[in-house]
């Protein structure tokens, strides 16, 4: 009776704890990772209900604190699953890690704009039934287990991050694309959560797979364990030998001039310049989210850049990472490895006539007005300034205590510069929009968050929202105080099947207009 009465009590205490912590979490996701970890340590599972019990104790202190880690909680015993970026080794993070503001406005230069065109790694996920669950473990073997591969966390971040396990699925599935397989099962019990994770990874780290697209499918059993994993390549991987002679050799072209330096910086200036010059930006490059479109074609968009840059580093064994995030859109630059610390550099904003180096070796805070890093991003390291550097960056943030200009369910916000000079219909023509671009009341800006989230289905995703700047106030009121969940939240679940719903919003500003862009983060899962 006692076991019974305890273990009612831990349920009611972990509700609440969570009915407060999750919405919390999504605006502050570092919070997750310090609460899975005080719960269920460095293993992994609390040793039984009364140790689980004991470490409650320290759970509110957590819920002040400012740390960026990552959104999960996992509570085995009780069966409770909360998260988006499982798979991750929390202990094994920079110290010195990425601080993401809660929420930011970023303000670009005309010359930047529209110069934003990376995709994000999809997911398609497929639920199936018992008996083709059968079929599958029958018929489909692992492929390559890349037993054999090591890869030095000081190259290769995103590696770095995973658990043990998830590490032996990284090496799998970097095995089997060097060999171009489309299916295989995985070599380790994987959630369907998890996948996602462990694929970004190897993405990320390796732009040498210029053939593998961003995007592959899964097949999954009910309780979300994952059966099949399919790889999807881009057009070069039909004739794999030729294109990667061809790709190797415009690498080398450049890299021979390169290695005439003795010194690493002068070698990053270098491929900074011959990159910004070799490539031109155009979204319609084929294979664009390749360096093999930069390298190769000459033609490319931010996140060709970005890997071409990658690859030429590391060949010249220079530490540089792929970092994704979201400036006009997604966008992608990198950062590198100097001699006292990491820096961030967006070669591809430096592209212009004449080439620049505004964006060339600059820290996180020279960076906060342009640049948001979003993904497995947020946990590669911090990009300090240069040792005897101030910043004057200022970061500007909408602020929750504006007043509401708008009236829901009814005409546009009458926002006007301070000679009231501009009308709404003005403003638009300046933003360079449309009205039907526009959400402009609380109601319809819920009825679009519905219908996007139920289209998008279960998994982790992004979509965006133009608003009236008037209009944020009281959308950023609607997650504080959680009317969000009746207002589209659980009627999205309800309707997609799932149990799960998080969220996490950035704000930028529209081309320096009476705009905002809303970024959401979103994840949906059982």
């Amino acid at each position: 009776m006692k076991l019974v009465k305890k273990l009612f009590y831990l349920i009611a205490v972990l509700l609440v704890l969570l009915c407060a912590g999750v919405m919390l979490c999504a605006f502050q996701p570092e919070l997750t990772a310090k609460l899975a970890h005080l719960l269920y340590g460095q293993n992994g599972i609390a040793d039984n209900i009364d140790n689980a019990m004991d470490k409650l104790d320290g759970v509110k202190d957590l819920f002040g604190e400012n740390q960026n880690q990552g959104l999960v909680v996992e509570i085995p015993e009780l069966g409770i699953h909360v998260g988006t970026q499982d798979g991750i080794d929390w202990n094994k993070l920079p110290e010195n890690g990425y601080e993401m503001a809660d929420s930011q406005t970023l303000v670009l230069p005309d010359n930047v704009v529209g110069k934003s065109d990376t995709l994000q790694i999809s997911q398609e996920a497929k639920e199936v039934e018992a008996d083709e669950e059968k079929l599958l473990e029958d018929a489909l073997d692992k492929g390559n287990l890349g037993e054999e591969l090591t890869f030095a966390p000081e190259f290769y971040p995103y590696y770095a991050m995973l658990t043990e396990d998830m590490k032996r699925l990284y090496c799998q599935i970097y095995a089997n694309a060097t060999e171009v397989v489309d299916s295989f099962a995985p070599a380790i019990n994987v959630h369907v959560s998890q996948l996602k994770t462990v694929f970004e990874a190897v993405y990320n780290d390796h732009p040498e797979l210029f053939y593998v697209d961003t995007g592959y499918s899964c097949k999954y059993t009910q309780s979300g364990q994952v059966v099949e994993i399919s790889l999807k390549y881009n057009k070069t991987a039909e004739r794999l030998q030729e294109e990667t002679r061809r790709f190797q050799a415009a690498a080398e072209s450049i890299l021979e001039e390169t290695r005439k330096f003795a010194d690493d910086l002068e070698k990053e200036r270098y491929v900074h310049t011959a990159l910004a010059e070799l490539v031109e930006y155009k979204t319609t490059a084929e294979c664009n989210q390749s360096a093999y479109s930069a390298l190769v074609n000459h033609q490319s968009v931010c996140a060709g850049y970005a890997r071409a840059f990658q690859y030429l580093m590391q060949k010249l064994e220079i530490p540089t990472y792929y970092c994704t995030g979201y400036s006009d859109g997604d966008h992608a630059w990198n950062i590198i490895a100097l001699e006292d610390r990491y820096a961030n550099v967006d070669v591809t904003w430096d592209d212009t006539e004449p080439i620049t180096f505004d964006y060339y070796n600059c820290s996180d805070e020279a960076f906060r007005s342009t640049h948001l890093r979003t993904g497995l991003s947020v946990y590669l390291p911090a990009c300090l300034e240069e040792k005897g550097t101030t910043s004057d960056t200022e970061l500007v943030t909408p602020s929750p205590q504006e007043p509401l200009e708008y009236e829901p369910e009814s005409a546009p916000p009458k926002e006007e510069e301070e000679d009231g000079s501009m009308s709404y219909e003005d403003q638009l023509v300046s933003a360079g929009l449309t009205a039907d671009q526009v959400v402009t009341t609380l109601d319809a800006y819920y009825k679009q968050c519905l219908e996007k989230t139920k289209a998008l289905g279960l998994g982790s995703h992004t979509y965006e929202i133009i608003i009236p700047v008037s209009l944020y106030p009281a959308i950023e009121a609607g997650y504080l105080d959680e009317t969000y969940k009746k207002a589209y939240a659980d009627t999205a679940l309800e309707s997609i099947g799932a149990q799960n719903f998080a969220i996490q919003m950035q704000v930028a500003r529209w081309n320096g207009t009476y705009f905002y862009k809303l970024y959401h983060c979103i994840s949906v899962w059982n």
